[in-house]
């Protein structure tokens, strides 16, 4: 049997996501998207490690490093925020806005491939522990005005009954207790895991009437041999396919046709 294809029936029997055929959406409630890369600390000496830093961002974004990367994570954003860069002496984390994503080859790759020099010259590592891809994907619940919104019942209005059947509240860790209404399912295999969120949120303004239903999915890949970073590129390509295979395991019928819709407001009505 082919090694590809052995691969991908061992991850089509673990993983209750099948194969989705790539296809871009006209629409998208993606809100943000973000790639994180952890490793072992710099052995470099403080000193040295912060003046290779400032080289990079120099070169990269045209800014001086004002503090300690070996003390606090170093924070890069755009003014309109759509994209950012944390930088630290064991992690390195790259965060797009969802409205300005196309396809991750085009949209994220190219940000990542200036975390290259960085790896390379200033924490000068060959790899990496873990890697992660994460989507916030964000509906927004117009309710009639009259009754409260249940929360389940937008999310059985939304999401599919696979995954519906697989959420639960009695995995939540402490600190995701204290969000009302949140719901999740962790899904492990091999080395990898994925991490569905759900929770439905009250409207953030006083006169806001949209609820907010989060879909916050999580895909993780810690091999014990570690990652090179020559790897990345490919595996996170990869990775991105199973996420986009998640995703649509995740959601139902009808929330896909209203993706390939010519133009919609984002907004659905319970």
């Amino acid at each position: 049997m082919d090694r590809n294809l052995n691969i991908e029936l061992f991850d089509m029997v673990q993983y209750p996501f099948k194969p989705e055929k790539y296809r871009q959406y006209r629409n998208t409630f993606l809100q943000d998207i973000t790639v994180g890369f952890n490793f072992k600390p710099s052995t470099e000496g403080k000193t040295e490690l912060n003046a290779h830093f400032n080289d990079y961002l120099q070169s990269y974004f045209g800014v001086e490093n004002s503090g300690d990367i070996t003390s606090a994570d170093c924070n890069i954003t755009k003014k309109d925020f759509s994209l950012s860069f944390d930088f630290s002496d064991h992690s390195a984390v790259v965060r797009l806005s969802g409205k300005d994503y196309v396809r991750f080859s085009e949209t994220v790759l190219p940000h990542v491939f200036k975390l290259r020099s960085f790896f390379n010259k200033v924490v000068k590592v060959e790899e990496i522990d873990k890697m992660g891809i994460r989507k916030l994907n964000v509906f927004n619940i117009k309710g009639n005005g009259s009754e409260p919104i249940d929360p389940m019942d937008v999310m059985q209005s939304l999401f599919s009954q696979e995954m519906m059947a697989n959420l639960s509240a009695d995995n939540l860790d402490e600190q995701e207790q204290t969000i009302p209404n949140m719901k999740k399912c962790v899904f492990k295999v091999a080395d990898s895991s994925v991490t569905i969120r759900t929770a439905l949120l009250p409207p953030s303004r006083p006169n806001d009437q949209f609820h907010h239903l989060l879909l916050d999915t999580l895909g993780e890949l810690q091999p014990a041999d570690g990652i090179k970073i020559e790897e990345i590129p490919e595996k996170l390509m990869d990775f991105n396919k199973m996420m986009f295979d998640c995703y649509h395991w995740c959601v139902n019928e009808g929330v896909k046709n209203v993706m390939q819709q010519e133009d919609i407001n984002k907004q659905v009505k319970q």
